[in-house]
């Protein structure tokens, strides 16, 4: 009986979806099928006339759309992390640690912990004492006990898919990236060869080195993160089709009817990665950020829209009216109901957004998509994401690159 009610829900759900279709006088049935590389336009409100509240209730939806779709709605019992930070290496400027937790009873996300160190760490607090005098002046010194000892800024890496995942060593892979990296320096993108080998790993120690707190933790099956090793496919044995509760995996017919997939549990992940880090007594809970490219921006923009701690986000080579996003850690069912990647960065608004391009599916970003989401500011008042930075290359690197690396 439990078995059919969770069937049941599944089919409930898209009855109702057609049938409000029709209500509006539109069934999507009837047109294109519509796919992940199909033109998915900015969606949301227009901003002529937009108030705050309107803009509030349209980002409630997709924030909602996004939990179903991820399986989170309503929002799990959250439970003990049981974290542990340990191996601590001193560079001078910055300390990397290691980092393991659990999100789930027994499933354990692993990172690496960033802080500024020495000089960095001097300048850090010197800067954030000159930013404690500014508040105090506006008459709006926080009570004790808001903020963390030390206070700094607070950033989450995910990262894309990138052979290694966090542990991404360009110099090791192909010919072809081995030029990329080369490129990268003899361009000016990279000003040294550890930032053109490890693009993904720079940028947490610059952002180190610039006063903040980073958690670089591994997306499933990268690096640590070996107890699902292979998610892209969904892999399954033929033992974890069954029906019975406990079971079965990801991509069987029981996940499926109850909203149980890779990407609801890398959104979890991530959602668990924000707790941890807001924990931490040198992070200020009100000054966190998240930034990632590719996939990494995938789960920045979903995790950004679904979770109102996050004051910032910055999405890589990620969103846009095009391609939106090729792996099942990317996408779950009803996501892209009335919705694409350029609404779900849509719904951060007001909250500091940023953006960058690439000579991919993201390429035309600064003529479909930026200038929506630029009037959706203006309407709101708030300052608008900067045109967006483009590359000529995919992966990230710390400037733009003038010139494709050679064929």
């Amino acid at each position: 009986m439990k078995r059919q009610r969770s069937y049941g829900v599944l089919v409930l759900v898209g009855g109702v979806i057609s049938f409000l279709g029709v209500l509006w006088g539109v069934d999507g049935r009837e047109g294109e099928p519509r796919h992940l590389d199909s033109a998915h336009p900015y969606r949301g409100p227009a901003a002529a006339g937009l108030t705050a509240e309107a803009h509030a209730a349209w980002a409630e939806g997709v924030k909602r759309r996004v939990l179903v779709s991820a399986g989170l709605w309503p929002m799990p019992e959250k439970g003990e992390l049981n974290a542990a930070v340990y191996g601590k290496i001193d560079r001078g400027d910055y300390t990397v640690e290691k980092v393991r937790f659990e999100s789930l009873p027994g499933h354990w996300v692993t990172g690496n912990l960033y802080r500024p160190a020495g000089a960095a760490l001097e300048r850090a607090r010197v800067r954030e004492g000159g930013r404690e005098e500014e508040v105090e002046g506006e008459g709006e010194v926080e009570e004790e006990g808001e903020r963390g000892a030390g206070g700094f800024p607070g950033v989450l890496c995910p990262h894309g898919h990138w052979t290694a995942g966090r542990f991404l060593d360009q110099a090791t892979e192909t010919r072809r990236v081995e030029r990329q990296v080369n490129h990268a320096l003899a361009s000016g993108a990279e000003r040294f060869e550890s930032g053109a080998r490890s693009p993904l790993q720079a940028r947490c120690v610059q952002l180190a080195r610039m006063g903040c707190v980073v958690f670089h933790y591994d997306m499933l099956g990268t690096a640590d993160s070996m107890q699902i090793p292979v998610h892209k496919e969904n892999p399954l044995r033929e033992e974890m089709h069954s029906l019975e509760e406990g079971e079965w995996g990801f991509g069987s017919a029981a996940a499926t009817a109850r909203l149980q997939t890779t990407f609801g549990l890398q959104t979890w992940n991530s959602v668990r990665a924000l707790d941890f880090l807001e924990s931490l007594e040198d992070v200020d809970g009100e000054r966190i950020g998240v930034t990632g490219a590719s996939g990494g921006g995938t789960q920045t923009m979903v995790l950004a829209a679904i979770d109102e701690r996050v004051k910032a986000a910055f999405s890589a080579v990620m969103p846009s009216t095009a391609m939106q996003g090729g792996c099942t850690c990317e996408n779950g069912h009803y996501l892209r109901i009335g919705q694409g990647n350029i609404d779900l960065v849509a719904a951060v608004a007001p909250r500091a957004l940023g953006l960058t391009s690439a000579d991919d599916w993201t390429i035309d970003l600064e003529t479909e998509g930026h200038p929506e989401l630029a009037a959706l500011y203006a309407a709101l008042g708030a300052d608008a994401p900067p045109s967006p930075n483009q590359s000529s290359n995919h992966p990230p690197t710390s400037g733009p690159r003038p010139a494709a690396p050679p064929p």
